[in-house]
């Protein structure tokens, strides 16, 4: 049996500083030679959300195909003799991952700064444009899908929401609504009036997780607006996503650009005219995620849209940094 090797990295995503943010592992399978049970064993080795990077062919239209695996769980399953079962899941898309593999791929020389490259996952094509700030730090922006959103949940149903992650009513936003949206793997956004509310964590995850599967979404993103002023809008959040192993997810590229969606639905964007172009971008969204958690980074929203209330949306920007923290590489036999 040939020998498989196989390049990773460990890398926070959307922070600059190292042990913050969100961990991703990053595998280089350079030679297309992994099967889907290596990918899921190989993520469950590192125990980090992981990207799977590989080469497409040069008709494909992408430079590199990716696909992310979730979760890390092993139980026992006979005593005689002794087995293990391992639940890991793949899923569409995963932010912090993808901006993760962005900057792996130019730190090792695999794509040049500043530049694009174009990624095809499971949801469909993904450009990611990469530039350096004036520190020197690599930027990876994710031009991500425009948002799909389904009605808000009713009242019952929202209550149960807000009951499983152990909020107050009389806490929760008078002026949004709970809502599931997706630009890749769907959410459930959760409106609060405090950043007070936003730390509290829920103490019931298998509720939480029951919910998340009844609901159809990845998990739940609490949050409120600090300060919405013409120049930038403010959020502070945290994600759950119980049923991808993740009781907290510190800092989440997906459900970012969801919240761009989610916000513009809500007429809480205004949009100005990209250098005469006819194209519009809204003011910068910062979301500040995960900290109350431990860990927490930022993610630096833009919705661009072809007229100016948008309604007409072209791609949901997301923009982060991110550190790499380890590199090594796994042997399969």
């Amino acid at each position: 049996m040939p020998v498989k090797t196989i390049p990773f990295y460990i890398v926070d995503s959307f922070t600059d500083t190292p042990f913050r943010g969100n961990p991703a592992g990053v595998f280089l399978d350079n030679e297309s030679v992994l099967t889907t049970e290596e990918c899921a064993m190989l993520c469950d080795e590192v125990h980090l959300e992981s990207a799977f990077v590989r080469p497409t062919p040069p008709d494909s239209g992408a430079d590199f195909s990716l696909r992310y695996f979730t979760g890390s769980t092993r139980k026992l399953t006979s005593r005689e003799p002794p087995e293990l079962t391992v639940s890991v899941i793949e899923i569409p898309f995963c932010g912090h991952d993808t901006v993760a593999t962005a900057v792996v791929l130019a730190q090792t020389g695999r794509i040049e700064v500043p530049g694009t490259v174009r990624f095809v996952n499971n949801v469909g094509p993904l450009t990611v444009s990469l530039q350096v700030d004036a520190a020197g730090v690599i930027e990876a922006t994710l031009h991500q899908l425009p948002a799909t959103l389904r009605p808000p949940l009713d009242g019952a149903m929202a209550e149960r929401v807000v009951a499983a992650l152990g909020i107050p009513e009389s806490e929760m936003a008078i002026d949004l609504p709970v809502q599931w949206a997706t630009t890749g793997s769907g959410w459930i956004y959760v409106p609060v009036m405090s950043c007070a509310t936003v730390d509290r964590s829920p103490t019931d995850f298998p509720a939480v997780a029951a919910l998340s599967r009844e609901l159809d979404t990845h998990g739940f993103y609490v949050f409120t607006l600090e300060r919405q002023v013409a120049e930038e809008i403010r959020v502070w959040s945290r994600c759950y996503a119980p049923i991808a192993g993740l009781n907290e997810d510190p800092v989440t590229g997906s459900a970012s650009g969801g919240l761009g969606g989610y916000l513009n639905a809500h007429g809480r964007l205004t949009f100005t005219e990209i250098a005469h172009s006819g194209t519009y971008a809204s003011q910068e969204i910062i979301a500040r995620q995960g900290f109350a958690g431990g860990r927490g980074g930022m993610a630096r929203i833009t919705v661009i849209s072809n007229d100016r209330e948008g309604d007409d949306v072209e791609s949901i920007d997301v923009r982060g940094t991110a550190t790499l923290i380890a590199e090594g590489t796994f042997t399969l036999r």
